[in-house]
């Protein structure tokens, strides 16, 4: 598996503890996970991950923590549901400021 579909898990009430996107996935398509409101553990999406689709995790509030790339060899955390940690200028950066419900922040 190379991506995640547009709206692929839309809406889904199963998602419960934590969830490791794959090293093989490079791409997350719009609201691919979005509404999923039951999702409550940690999500940790890979590096090898270049593209997030629009409000690709958009209503997932009671996630504990996600992790999302910064560059090939590192991760950005995302703290109380609000801010991604990361460096000014990186994808992770850009892919926040898109987003609603999330903001970049400088490390």
């Amino acid at each position: 598996m190379t991506s995640i579909d547009d709206y692929a898990f839309y809406g889904c009430s199963g998602f419960t503890g934590s969830l490791t996107i794959p090293s093989s996935v490079t791409s997350i398509g719009y609201y691919a996970f979005e509404y999923c409101y039951s999702f409550n553990g940690r999500l940790t999406i890979p590096a090898s991950v270049t593209s997030i689709g629009v409000d690709a995790f958009s209503g997932c509030y009671n996630l504990e923590k996600v992790s999302v790339p910064v560059e090939s060899d590192g991760t950005v955390t995302m703290v109380e549901r609000i801010a991604v940690y990361c460096p000014r200028g990186s994808y992770a950066w850009s892919w926040a400021e898109e987003q609603s419900g999330f903001e970049p922040v400088e490390w």
